[in-house]
């Protein structure tokens, strides 16, 4: 089993304990897992029924730059907007 698969099994022995009425903390202590990353798995679980990590999208300094400075502030010198398109 890779690690991915390693987690989702993980995962779902956490929903597994939710449904059988142990609370958050039980269930971190029997994991070894954080009552918020528990809570964070049930509420994803309950929202979604997914259980695979999402995620999260990576900017780059040229494109944090772009998407907080206005073409007006940025500079007559300044390429952030040419880099980002």
């Amino acid at each position: 089993m890779n690690r991915q698969e390693n987690l989702i099994a993980q995962r779902r022995q956490i929903i597994g304990l939710q449904e059988a009425e142990h609370r958050v903390r039980a269930i971190g202590h029997i994991i070894e897992l954080s009552p918020t990353t528990v809570a964070k798995w049930i509420r994803r679980w309950n929202e979604s029924g997914d259980l695979r990590d999402t995620g999260k999208p990576v900017q780059t300094s040229v494109k944090r730059h772009a998407a907080d400075t206005s073409a007006a502030t940025c500079g007559a010198t300044c390429q952030c907007t040419e880099l980002v398109m």
